[in-house]
């Protein structure tokens, strides 16, 4: 196997590590909807996304940048799924 062989297949190994790990921050958000739906509480929290993006952002060093804006998308993609919960009858669960 030569090098870009080797490298693509560690690539994909990551991707299929990161994918499981983005599924299960989507079922914890979507838990995080479900508690704040019975306690009537707001999905946005814009204090609390921008402190998590920028300590993300901090931590990823060379790569801060496209850290916060992989924590950009991350935090929208949790709001969605939040939301979903909030427009999901209970009967329906």
């Amino acid at each position: 196997m030569d090098r870009l062989s080797q490298l693509r297949a560690e690539i994909d190994r990551t991707d299929a590590e990161l994918l499981a790990l983005f599924v299960r921050r989507m079922e914890l958000c979507t838990a995080v909807g479900e508690y704040k739906k019975e306690r009537s509480l707001a999905i946005f929290d814009p204090l609390r996304e921008a402190e998590i993006i920028e300590r993300r952002a901090f931590e990823a060093g060379a790569w801060r940048c496209e850290a916060a804006e992989l924590w950009k998308t991350m935090m929208r993609l949790s709001r969605k799924a939040q939301e979903a919960v909030l427009l999901t009858d209970d009967k329906e669960r």
